[in-house]
């Protein structure tokens, strides 16, 4: 039974969605209404369908796996999304919210309901012997309610379809209604059928579908209104303009609006049952003649009679009528009756007539030529024919138009004439020409137009005379022609190559030739006063007979005053007879009879408002008349004229200015000065030769390129924010720019710039010279400057030193000989040996001051020996290692195989001493201190740009450091004697100054550069020499016994303490002493007994003669003399003088006296003539 059920389910749901389908389908789908119960049914059938899909799989498969997917998918998922899909859907249609409730209502109770009673499924899957009272109340309850509101809506559509007045809607409603009681029944039974097969849930429960159908029978109900054929028939009857009803028995019994209207009636149902001879009985007729018609009438016999009848307000009213069976078979089914009112159709009759009457009246006075052709024959012409072309009206009429129209125009009239009267072509006016009677022949033109001529279509046709326009037309059009070559004689005269490239000669040779072609003279000339004023000479003639050019005619200007005053005074002087044309009498005898000219037209040539001569056009074969636009036409020919002149001026200006720009352009290009001009950002926009050269670029390369395409980078901002705001405010600039030429070469340009103006364009025009070498110049002369002022200083110490050098030693050399000897006393404690030694060491300390103010001064002799740079500095570092603190790094950088150089090692060891030693002073918390030499080859540019260099090979030496630095104010002292940073007791100022000095006495050049915060670097060039360094050896004598003698030596020194000193030590070692005071002194003692004394002590700084002339005094006397010079000054190369002058030996002061006793020994020892090989001092 279960497949019973399902089975009759299934049919059921197929049948009632198939059968509502069909009805919404004949409904309009784009009424929103009528397509949400489409949807929705769609979805009820789906729902169907579904439901037997799943019931069928319950009884063929697992029916708790069914009913869980049953129950979830349908229930919860599938029905509720499409169920608020479509609800979206209608709430933005326009439905009421009535229908939708009547819609959505059920259905939405209905699911929420099977989802709270979960046994309903169940029972339906399953047939469970459940009872009624297992069931939910409320679930029981709203079963019974579906029930009830669905037989109240079946019983609702079933009413609504018996009022239906359309039939065909009403049986469709009627049918609908069968379908939901078929429904119910169908659902009960099919419940019962599975009540008796076992379950015993009430039939009922399966009615709970039948609401989704009510609803969507409501809805069918509401909106679903079908136009059937029978109502749409008689809405169309009702419409129609013409008068329908039909005839039965006389009489009216059915009539449309129309005719109730024509009639006079308001509303047709008011005709129904009328009698047919009092509506349509015609008025005005006679008896018999309306019977016949009434009668012809109710037969349906009328075709298309117009009769006038009287409506209900008695107002005649012409109508149309027609009658015909409604089945010709069949008579008494009635006749069919079409009436339409005349009424409108009359009138526009009537006012048709009275306008036709007029119109032919108007054609018959009209002034106009009028007529009408038919069939290609004239029907009608008014009476004008006679006065515009010479015929009588009945002596046209009937004649075709080859009668007056000319022959070459009569297919031309006949084709319009086809066009027309067969619709092909509107309104067209055309010209003809037409014979006149008495055979003249006039332009006429024709405009027609299709009218009906008793009752056949004719064309009418209007005559225009057109002859005087047409002779105009043609006149005009020769002078457009005229003019036209002339417009063009006047075109390739302006653009010919002669008249442009300012040929003259060339111009005025086309200008004639055109003026020939364009006007057909016979003749055309140009002729130009000369430089006085006195005569007019024909530049160009040219005649058309024998097409060659001449010149050479001329006219004297006092014989024509006439002529000339007219053709200042005038456009043209247009003589059409010569003869007798007063303006033109002057030239009569002395022009127009020697050269027959019949007529003459001319105009002045002006040239910056002053007439310069005439453009001439000459008839010979007798007067002629000149018209307006040839007179233009000699005018605009003699500007031509005039702009020959120009142009030729102008190619004589141009040549002259280019020579002159050529002559600028070598002017511009030969000065050595730079030249040049830019715009407002800086681009170039000419530059002469002197800026190719100077930059190295072709002038293509630099034209339109920006300044600071040729400058550094770092110049380029400060040129667009300085340099062009201050031409932009100021109008001009000057200064000094530094260029970057192509190899990259730089170039110092003092320049001075104007801000010009050219056509309001403004631009930069400037000029510039090269100084670079100005400035190296000036930079060289700075640094021999600073050098000279350094010299003069150094000078002015070594003058000072030298000045107190002597007296100073003398001094020293007295108190260190008393120190000297006390020391040596054994009977000298020890407390006083130690002060003596300090007394002692201070005066070696003083001596070494007045030795290096010496060296400062450059008055103290170096002597200079070859020297291995490297050496020393090895040596000086070893030394320093000691004395540097451990935070500071000392650093080598030494060139091997270095060349040697010319240099005293004592003084380049001081050399080395004081840059280290100023380097550890910058570098309090540490650094790196860095010693580097190196082989250098100096060019003369180099040497030009660092003074006391001469070009060759060098040894650099560089001390560097990182440490505080110099800022520019105390780099530029830091060379000057006693000028320090330090702190007071810290430093004398004496070091680098010291440096200084050596380095200048040994050929070298010092520079020193430093930044603040990034160190300082010493750099000393020494020039080097092919000769290696010989390694120098020091004889360690002073720890070797001093020998004494008893040899006789005089001592010769002007002071005092020295003598008693020295006197008293020489004795203490055995010598026999004889002491002067003076040169003159001395040479007194020796010139006593010469034989006596062996060796002289001889002091150089003394009052007097002077220990110089003193000593060559003494060798005058002996020369085999021994004689040891001591001095306390030793400046320059004085021991090489006196070793030179013939002194045994030198000594200076102060000195120690164990080493003068050693030098006396030697020298007393040695064999006579051979030099001491060491002296010290």
């Amino acid at each position: 039974m279960f497949e019973t059920y399902y089975l009759a389910n299934l049919a059921f749901t197929m049948g009632y969605g198939l059968a509502l389908i069909i009805y919404l389908g004949r409904h309009a789908p784009e009424n929103p209404r009528t397509g949400t119960i489409q949807r929705w049914l769609i979805w009820s059938v789906f729902w169907a369908f579904f439901d037997v899909f799943i019931s069928f799989s319950a009884i063929t498969f697992d029916p708790a796996t069914v009913f869980q997917f049953y129950r979830w998918l349908c229930f919860i998922f599938l029905l509720p999304i499409g169920f608020i899909g479509e609800v979206i859907l209608v709430l933005i249609r326009p439905v009421s919210w009535r229908d939708r409730a009547w819609l959505y209502g059920f259905p939405l109770c209905f699911y929420l309901a099977a989802l709270v009673e979960p046994q309903w499924i169940g029972v339906r899957l399953y047939g469970v012997d459940y009872g009624a009272e297992n069931f939910n109340p409320w679930f029981q309850a709203f079963l019974v309610y579906s029930l009830v509101v669905s037989v109240i809506l079946l019983v609702r559509l079933f009413r609504d379809a018996h009022a239906e007045s359309d039939q065909d809607a009403k049986a469709e409603k009627k049918l609908l209604v069968a379908a939901g009681v078929a429904t119910m029944l169908a659902q009960g039974l099919a419940q019962g059928l599975m009540a008796i097969e076992g379950a015993h849930f009430p039939s009922l429960a399966n009615l709970a579908v039948t609401p989704i159908a009510a609803g969507i029978y409501w809805s069918a109900s509401r909106y679903g209104k079908v136009v059937s054929p029978r109502t749409l028939y008689h809405a169309t009857v009702q419409a129609v303009p013409v008068g329908l009803a039909h005839l039965q028995a006389h009489r009216i019994a059915w009539a449309n609006q129309t005719l109730a209207v024509i009639l006079g009636y308001n509303h047709p149902v008011a005709l129904y049952g009328l009698k047919v001879k009092d509506l349509f009985r015609p008025f005005l007729v006679g008896p018999r003649a309306s019977r016949r018609f009434l009668a012809d009438l109710n037969e349906g016999r009328v075709q298309g009679d117009e009769v006038v009848i009287t409506d209900s307000q008695q107002k005649q009213v012409p109508v149309l009528i027609s009658s015909s069976l409604v089945e010709r078979s069949d008579p008494s089914r009635g006749v069919l009756l079409v009436a339409s009112d005349l009424t409108h159709l009359k009138s526009v009759q009537n006012r048709l007539q009275h306008s036709e009457a007029r119109y032919r009246n108007l054609m018959e006075q009209a002034t106009e030529l009028i007529a009408v052709l038919q069939d290609r024959v004239c029907v009608f012409a008014n009476s004008a024919v006679k006065d515009v072309l010479g015929w009588e009206p009945e002596e046209v009429v009937g004649h075709e138009p080859e009668m007056f129209v000319h022959p070459e125009d009569i297919s031309s009239l006949m084709e319009a004439y086809e066009r027309r009267i067969s619709g092909q072509s509107h309104s067209e006016v055309l010209p003809y020409r037409i014979f006149t009677k008495d055979g003249r022949l006039k332009w006429m033109e024709l405009a027609t137009r299709v009218v009906d001529w008793e009752g056949r279509p004719a064309l009418q046709v209007f005559f225009r005379d057109i002859t005087e326009r047409k002779k105009a037309e043609e006149e005009r059009g020769e002078r457009l022609n005229r003019v036209e070559r002339q417009q063009a004689a006047i075109v390739q005269v302006a653009g010919s190559p002669p008249l442009v490239e300012g040929d003259f000669r060339g111009a005025a040779r086309r200008i004639t030739e055109l003026c020939v072609q364009a006007v057909e003279v016979d003749r055309a000339s140009i002729w130009l006063f000369d430089e006085e004023y006195a005569r007019l000479k024909v530049s160009d003639l040219y005649e058309a007979e024998s097409r060659k050019h001449r010149d050479g005619d001329e006219l004297v200007v006092a014989d024509c005053p006439t002529f000339l005053a007219a053709l200042e005074a005038e456009r043209a002087v247009d003589a059409g007879d010569v003869y007798l044309d007063a303006r033109t009498a002057d030239l009569r005898f002395s022009y127009l009879e020697p050269n027959d000219v019949g007529a003459l037209l001319a105009s002045a040539v002006r040239l910056r408002g002053q007439m310069v001569g005439m453009l001439c056009l000459e008839h010979t074969s007798g007067a002629y008349s000149w018209s307006e636009d040839e007179l233009a036409f000699v005018g605009g020919l003699a500007d031509q004229v005039t702009q020959a002149l120009t142009n030729a001026e102008r190619k004589k200006a141009q040549a002259a200015l280019q020579e002159s720009e050529e002559r600028f352009r070598h002017l511009f290009d030969s000065i050595s000065d730079l030249i040049y001009t830019h715009d407002e950002q800086g681009r170039l926009l000419s530059v002469n030769q002197a800026v190719v050269r100077l930059l190295g670029y072709s002038r293509e390369e630099l034209l339109g390129r920006p300044m600071t395409d040729f400058m550094l980078p770092e110049a380029s901002l400060p040129f667009e924010e300085t340099y062009l705001r201050r031409l932009n405010q100021y109008g001009q600039s000057e200064g000094v720019a530094l260029l970057v030429g192509k190899d990259q070469s730089l170039h110092s340009v003092e320049y001075r710039n104007l801000m010009v103006a050219k056509d309001g364009v403004p631009y930069v025009s400037g000029s510039g010279r090269e100084i670079t070498q100005r400035l190296e110049a000036e930079r060289e002369l700075k640094q021999l400057q600073d050098r000279l002022i350094q010299a003069q200083k150094m000078e002015a110490v070594g003058n000072l030193a030298s000045g107190i050098a002597h007296d100073f030693n003398n001094i020293l050399q007295g108190v260190s000989g008393y120190v000297q000897l006390l020391a040596g006393k054994p009977q000298a404690d020890p407390v006083s040996r130690k002060y003596l030694n300090e007394v002692d060491s201070a005066v070696g300390r003083a001596a070494e001051l007045v030795r290096r103010l010496l060296t400062f001064g450059r008055k103290a002799g170096a002597e200079l020996r070859p020297v291995d740079l490297n050496r020393e500095v090895g040596q000086a570092i070893g030394l320093l290692e000691r004395t540097i603190p451990k935070m500071i790094t000392i650093e080598q950088e030494l060139a091997p195989e270095l060349m040697a150089i010319s240099g005293d090692p004592n003084q380049l060891e001081q050399v080395l001493m004081n840059l280290v030693t100023n380097a550890r002073d910058a570098m309090p918390e540490g650094g790196v201190l860095n010693i580097s030499t190196i082989n250098l080859d100096l060019d003369e540019e180099f040497c030009r740009t660092h003074p006391g260099l001469e070009p060759g090979s060098y040894v650099r030496l560089q001390v560097s450091d990182d440490g505080e630095g110099m800022d520019e104010e105390t780099l530029s002292h830091v060379f000057e004697p006693f000028y320090t940073t330090k702190e007071v007791g810290a430093g004398t100022g004496l070091g680098l100054f010291t440096v200084y000095g050596i380095v200048e006495s040994h050929g070298g050049y010092i520079s020193c550069d430093s930044t603040p915060g990034r160190g300082t670097t010493f750099t000393i060039y020494l020039p080097a020499r092919e000769e290696k360094a010989a390694v120098v050896t020091t004889q360690a004598q002073e720890g070797a016994p001093v020998k004494g003698g008893h040899e006789t030596i005089l001592l010769v020194d002007d002071e005092e303490a020295i003598l008693e000193v020295v006197r008293d030590v020489l004795e203490q070692n055995g010598y026999s002493v004889l002491t002067a005071d003076s040169g003159e002194g001395a040479l007194e003692l020796f010139g006593d007994s010469p034989e006596k004394v062996d060796l002289v002590i001889l002091d150089l700084g003394m009052p007097g003669m002077g220990g110089d002339r003193c000593l060559g005094a003494l060798l005058e006397l002996d020369p085999a003399l021994r004689v040891v010079v001591a001095t306390g000054y030793a400046g320059g190369n004085k021991r090489g003088e006196v070793l030179g002058a013939g002194a045994s030996g030198f000594i200076t002061k102060p000195y120690r006296l164990d080493t003068l006793l050693r030098t006396v020994r030697q020298i007393l020892d040695r064999p006579q003539g051979e030099p001491v090989a060491r002296e010290e001092g």
